[in-house]
């Protein structure tokens, strides 16, 4: 017999279908000992404690079973379906991966873009910052003193050193536009992926054998 059941409630199912196999693996007897024989096992009918085993055996099983069948039938469902996130189209199982793994990769790469853009923008700022004392002295070392070293040559001379020293951020990738791309899909990806997977999960179907 088939029954149809929505992903949400497929999902509620397992919660509770894992505690209920937990259980009774822990408390449920599956096999004992007794007296070859014997009537009674801890003062049960012995036939009444086979059978009862037995049903407990066979619950379980069929919880089990149910399990694979509907875990199996939204990972299929989850592969087919898709969803709306960041205006990207994804499959839910793509969207529960990104959830789980993707964006923090995502999330390491904008780390790493920020901190080596700080870092060879503050060095820049450092070394021509000293390019500028430097150039003072090299005014100084061609010219006399600071105060006698002026008119245009030494001007010149001073920005014609500058100029030869002076360091910069070697950005191929436009890393600021980089960053705020980024900041922005992470941010609209944890916003709206949830609640789209949720929307899907309560409109879409799946069926399994029971």
């Amino acid at each position: 017999m088939k029954k149809a059941m929505t992903i949400h409630a497929a999902l509620s199912y397992l919660k509770t279908a894992d505690k209920r196999i937990r259980k009774a693996l822990d408390t449920e007897t599956y096999a004992t000992y007794a007296k070859v024989g014997a009537d009674k096992i801890n003062g049960v009918s012995a036939k009444t404690v086979k059978e009862e085993m037995k049903s407990s055996y066979q619950s379980v099983v069929d919880i089990i079973k149910t399990v694979e069948a509907i875990k199996k039938a939204v990972s299929k469902s989850n592969a087919e379906n898709t969803i709306i996130v960041c205006g990207d189209e994804m499959t839910v199982a793509e969207a529960i991966y990104m959830m789980q793994y993707g964006i923090e990769t995502k999330k390491g790469l904008l780390q790493t873009l920020r901190t080596q853009y700080a870092s060879a923008r503050n060095s820049v700022d450092r070394y021509n910052k000293d390019v500028e004392q430097r150039a003072d002295k090299f005014v100084e070392s061609m010219f006399g003193s600071k105060e006698k070293a002026t008119g245009q040559d030494t001007i010149s001379a001073r920005d014609s050193y500058i100029k030869q020293n002076t360091y910069e951020v070697v950005d191929p990738i436009d890393l600021m536009n980089e960053i705020k791309s980024l900041e922005k899909w992470i941010n609209e990806f944890e916003t709206e992926v949830d609640g789209a997977i949720q929307v899907s999960n309560a409109t879409h179907t799946i069926e399994i054998d029971v």
